[in-house]
């Protein structure tokens, strides 16, 4: 996926204070590797973001449009284990034939196997891992297509150690931090008879669907306009403790209206996983959204058809995100006001669970 075309996946990150005045040379500093330079060990550095090959980086090639644009590339050589696997029998088959031994020892064995995979790394060409990144250097915000734990804890590493500055991934933890909401450790339970720790994002997304079966799936964005949102299937819905399946899927037909979900809900699961459709204004957007990271994957900007350079369209692709992102802070706003109310929750936690059982 890129951020130049078709849908993107990506998670929201910030940081605090601006970026050097140095920073593209920051970001030479940090280069990634030559290919010829890369070996066994995994390597990793920037590089422009026109490809994860763009080498040597230079500051043109790191910005694009007014927007930050460079590529994180993890690259090391290693030849396919099924190939490697083949090889080794191969060469072990070999050795066999020559002597007089039905087998080779556990030290042989590893001195071969040693042999063999410097030797088919050599060889190999390098295998690329590469995380997208844009950047507002204005608004101090990023998008990167770092969308599990371990590849935006690498970023974050990366990112301080070229910059300097620490780079935080929006999570609904973070994000509640952001909107100036008590820790979700001070929350009252979402559930009547509710166990385990807060769950903030699975939280919101199932608020959600309460909202939207409320009718009250509709709000005004300062400077956007009004927005609206709704759900739909696949559904993913889980809990970390309890009897039975602790994670159910839901998908094709309606899985909102249908039996399964709500079953799910009234067995104490919370909705981890969902579809959006988001319109303000003009635009409309659809992805997929994960509760517990707030991850959004297989997002779809509205296309302008009047844009025709590339330029144009990759700042619009680009404003679109940070419009997403407006609106969907404004929603958790609205579910931060209500959930850390102290004499609000109680009432919305009954509407809740009357939703849950009457369905």
């Amino acid at each position: 996926m890129s951020f130049e075309r078709g849908r993107i996946g990506f998670r929201i990150f910030r940081w605090r204070g601006e970026l050097p005045a140095n920073w593209a040379d920051a970001v030479r500093h940090h280069a990634c590797p030559p290919l010829s330079a890369i070996g066994i060990e995994p390597a990793q550095g920037w590089t422009g973001g026109r490809h994860a090959l763009d080498l040597p980086v230079t500051a043109d090639h790191l910005t694009y449009g007014g927007w930050i644009r460079m590529l994180l590339v993890r690259a090391a050589r290693r030849p396919p284990s099924a190939y490697l696997k083949a090889t080794l029998q191969a060469e072990e088959l070999a050795r066999l034939a020559g002597s007089s031994r039905p087998f080779l020892d556990r030290r042989a064995r590893a001195h071969l196997r040693k042999e063999v995979t410097e030797r088919l790394c050599r060889e190999s060409p390098p295998t690329l891992g590469v995380t997208q990144l844009i950047a507002d250097p204005v608004e101090g915000v990023a998008y990167a297509s770092a969308m599990s734990e371990a590849v935006s804890d690498r970023l974050a590493v990366w990112w301080q150690h070229t910059f300097g500055r620490r780079l935080d991934a929006l999570d609904p933890t973070d994000a509640a931090r952001e909107l100036r909401a008590p820790h979700p450790r001070d929350w009252p339970p979402f559930r009547a008879r509710g166990t385990g720790e807060t769950d903030p994002g699975c939280e919101f997304l199932t608020w959600l669907w309460f909202a939207l079966d409320a009718g009250e799936n509709e709000l005004e964005v300062p400077g956007l306009g009004r927005a609206g949102y709704v759900l739909e299937g696949p559904l993913v819905l889980g809990a970390d403790e309890g009897d039975g399946a602790l994670e159910a899927v839901v998908r094709r037909g309606q899985p909102l209206a249908g039996v399964e979900a709500r079953a799910a809900l009234r067995a104490g699961k919370l909705l981890r996983r969902a579809s959006l459709r988001l319109a303000c204004g003009a635009r409309e957007w659809t992805c997929a959204v994960e509760g517990r990271t707030f991850a959004f994957r297989s997002f779809a900007p509205t296309i302008d058809p009047e844009l025709r350079d590339p330029v144009s369209v990759f700042q619009d692709r680009a404003r679109q995100l940070h419009e997403f992102r407006r609106v969907w802070l404004a929603l958790y706003r609205r579910f931060l006001d209500a959930r850390t109310d102290g004499a609000e929750w109680p009432r919305v936690r009954r509407a809740i669970e009357q939703w849950i059982a009457e369905h």
